[in-house]
């Protein structure tokens, strides 16, 4: 499999998947690159080979495309000339952004929401973004036929990818798509722009809270699949407990499906247990909502019987949440808007400012965000 590297630094395997077209984006990037104005002389298809680390006939075709699209002219004995002033390679009748979400957090209100699509289209205007959830156990090939459809319609502007898959990831990095992950990187993974929260820190604060208010059992119940943002998230845990000198068993951690029953079902059981911890550490609202609700179920009340903490973006709703909790010191919609800037970027071609963004996080306690002194 041959790879080549564009002038941002990123390299594209090239693939079965729209290989050809993704050269010929190359190619078109490399006339508006150069400024080259109308009857300039382009490269020849030996030259064009070299540039890209593909063969001749290889890049023959892509060079076939660019005439087919009357960027360049062809002419025997002579060469290759740009046809027309070179547009960007955005300039398309159709643009959308893909959200790539998996199935199992289609019941995340904050992922699947009107505020992702108003941050994405503020920094890229007419564009369509569409939420695309995928199915369990397809993975990469749902997402490579959805892929590849955008691309032969020359749709495609981008990727928003939320914590999907290594595979996923993996595929989308050596894709060549523009792709921004929302949430953390895989290590040993082929390197990806991506924003996230401190999941380290997120996991430090909330612990110290809890073990400052004299919690000795602590639940920490979360729905992942051993990503490194949860993995990064306990690790704070785990340092606030180590210091503060509790026993290995201070923390009961369950990690689970990510569906409400079985989540619902794991806090119902510790919470039923004789020595049932006093608090509970999640990440995200909607979890901490959950695990309330549970609470209720069993006649207990919130906080006299059990403190809620969570970490998740801030938005209006975690303003206005019950519980304490940690969230990034800029709202939802710009962390998004970010993303969207990200993604116009790089699909004009540019390098990025920051490849991989932290956004920096503040704890919320519950007095102040419900208005008690």
């Amino acid at each position: 499999m041959s790879n080549y590297t564009d002038n941002c630094g990123m390299s594209t395997s090239i693939s079965g998947f729209s290989s050809i077209h993704q050269l010929a984006k190359r190619l078109e990037q490399d006339i508006a690159r150069r400024r080259l104005r109308s009857n300039d002389r382009y490269l020849t298809a030996a030259e064009a080979g070299k540039l890209l680390g593909v063969s001749r006939a290889t890049a023959d075709r892509a060079l076939k495309i660019l005439a087919d699209n009357q960027l360049v002219t062809r002419r025997q004995n002579l060469g290759t000339f740009v046809r027309t002033p070179p547009v960007a390679t955005t300039d398309v009748k159709i643009r959308t952004v893909h959200v790539l979400i998996p199935a199992e957090l289609e019941f995340d209100p904050f992922v699947c929401s009107n505020r992702m699509v108003e941050g994405i289209r503020k920094q890229i205007r007419d564009v369509n973004v569409q939420f695309s959830f995928i199915p369990r156990g397809m993975g990469v090939g749902y997402v490579e036929k959805l892929i590849a459809s955008s691309s032969s319609d020359r749709e495609l502007v981008g990727v928003v990818a939320v914590s999907c898959s290594r595979e996923v990831y993996h595929f989308l990095a050596e894709s060549g798509v523009p792709t921004v992950v929302f949430g953390s990187l895989y290590p040993s993974e082929p390197a990806m722009p991506s924003v996230d929260l401190d999941n380290h820190e997120a996991g430090r604060l909330l612990a110290r809270y809890i073990v400052d208010r004299g919690h000795r059992r602590i639940g920490y119940l979360f729905a992942a699949d051993g990503r490194p943002g949860a993995n990064a998230f306990y690790d704070g845990i785990s340092e606030v407990l180590t210091e503060a000198r509790l026993p290995h068993n201070a923390l009961m951690v369950r990690l689970m499906p990510p569906d409400i029953p079985t989540f619902s079902a794991a806090a119902r059981d510790l919470l039923q247990i004789p020595d049932r911890p006093t608090a509970f550490i999640t990440q995200g609202q909607y979890l901490a909502d959950l695990i309330s609700s549970v609470t209720s179920e069993l006649g207990l009340k919130v906080p006299a019987d059990l403190d809620i903490v969570f970490a998740d973006n801030a938005t209006a709703e975690t303003e206005d949440s019950p519980f304490a909790h940690v969230q990034g010191k800029v709202c939802f919609e710009e962390t998004v808007a970010l993303i969207g800037r990200m993604i116009y970027r790089l699909s004009r071609g540019q390098s990025l400012e920051e490849e991989n963004v932290v956004v920096p996080v503040v704890l919320r306690d519950a007095k102040s965000v419900s208005g008690i002194d």
